[in-house]
């Protein structure tokens, strides 16, 4: 049976903090926020032909390609790994069993180490970009046509929750950036620009 991508990642960086020989620094420089590919060298492990073919095509290069969602992957050893997840590990080693990495501006592909910064599911959850579907332009506030007002609410901890109903738009947004300030949630979190109303 196939593992999920968060347990894989577990198990992976489990590897990493078991194995003194998985080495990024032995595949990868690091280089603003990207993997480039180092140059291989002919030894046990590769031979003449399969250096040249790979130095000719990917040293020097930046490695790694886009996966479904929008993240640099790379594969070793036969299994994908997220480009963030190894950036962060070269320069502080193995992500904690169960921790997460975040982008902090929720730029996808941005993985300049001062972008990243290691977080629970939870708190990853509080530095969500907006959703392609939300109509407000502000996280957690909607128009309820039933009310005929507008609506603040949050979706936590696998829980719907009602924050009230208001007759304007910014006082929905202002209860919601409240719940936002006391219970957590990062200051990119939904991308929100509170000055912008629609």
């Amino acid at each position: 049976m196939a593992l999920k991508r968060d347990k894989f990642d577990d198990v992976f960086s489990q590897l990493v903090r078991e194995r003194t020989d998985c080495n990024y620094d032995e595949y990868f420089y690091y280089q603003d926020g990207n993997l480039i590919w180092k140059t291989r060298n002919f030894n046990e492990k590769y031979s003449s032909r399969s250096v040249k073919i790979f130095n000719s095509m990917y040293a020097g290069k930046i490695a790694g390609s886009f996966d479904s969602n929008g993240y640099r992957q790379v594969k070793l050893g036969g299994s994908s790994k997220k480009v963030h997840r190894v950036i962060w590990e070269m320069h502080y080693g193995a992500v904690p069993s169960g921790m997460q990495i975040d982008h902090i501006n929720q730029i996808k592909d941005d993985n300049r180490i001062e972008n990243l910064r290691v977080v629970s599911n939870k708190e990853n959850h509080k530095n969500m970009p907006i959703s392609k579907r939300n109509k407000s332009g502000f996280n957690g506030v909607s128009w309820c046509e039933r009310e005929k007002a507008w609506r603040a609410f949050v979706g936590m901890d696998g829980a719907f929750r009602s924050l009230g109903y208001f007759k304007s738009k910014r006082e929905a947004i202002n209860k919601r950036k409240e719940f936002n300030l006391n219970n957590g949630f990062h200051a990119n979190h939904g991308g929100n620009d509170v000055n912008k109303e629609r």
